[in-house]
């Protein structure tokens, strides 16, 4: 991440889209500094992660014997960005992907439904099947709230590499928009928590 950020400042510092200039003013290795130093507060266990779980990497594999969604098989595809990394990350960045569809024909390619994100509920029951799964004896209550603080992260590191494929990628898509609304995703998403008083497991503040 430290990469793209120094690349995202140069990118920053040069002439950008008028949508983007009022994000010129935020200081990109602040609030990284910043978003750095608050994810280690969590102790987050470190674990291989995906690191992209969008609905485009997530496959159904048609099996004739599936009677039901629930009998059937999904496989993971697109290993591009694998690595180890904190687990709140790999599961909060699969959330806030409900919320994009990247199918969209017109510019910018791309579409945001807020109303997608998943409920407390569905949350709730994807971390705790994870947790039965690994053996955990962790609350998941507790786990709930890492994966809203390290959603931090995910708008973040999404905004910086789409800052960067704006001048390295061959791709069509709307690489200016898609910072701008992540960026401006990261902002709410902060500004929220520190309203809510979210405390890190120490019970420090926010």
């Amino acid at each position: 991440m430290e990469r793209w950020l120094k690349s995202s400042e140069e990118r920053f510092s040069g002439d950008v889209p008028a949508a983007v200039k009022h994000l010129k003013e935020m200081s990109l290795r602040r609030e990284f500094l910043w978003l750095k130093q608050r994810l280690q507060m969590e102790n987050s266990p470190v674990v291989f992660c995906h690191n992209d779980m969008q609905e485009g990497n997530i496959l159904m594999i048609e099996d004739d014997t599936v009677t039901s969604n629930a009998d059937a098989k999904l496989v993971l595809i697109d290993f591009e960005y694998c690595s180890y990394n904190y687990r709140a990350f790999d599961i909060a960045n699969h959330f806030l992907e409900w919320t994009y569809d990247y199918t969209e024909k017109q510019q910018p390619y791309f579409k945001v439904t807020p109303e997608n994100y998943p409920s407390n509920l569905q949350r709730l029951k994807y971390i705790c099947h994870y947790l039965k799964e690994t053996g955990s004896a962790e609350n998941p209550l507790d786990v709930l709230r890492e994966v809203e603080i390290f959603s931090l992260a995910s708008h973040f590191f999404w905004a910086l590499w789409s800052i960067v494929n704006t001048k390295s990628s061959q791709i069509t898509f709307g690489y200016w928009e898609y910072a701008v609304e992540r960026l401006n995703a990261y902002n709410e998403l902060k500004t929220r928590l520190h309203k809510q008083g979210i405390k890190r497991k120490a019970d420090g503040p926010y």
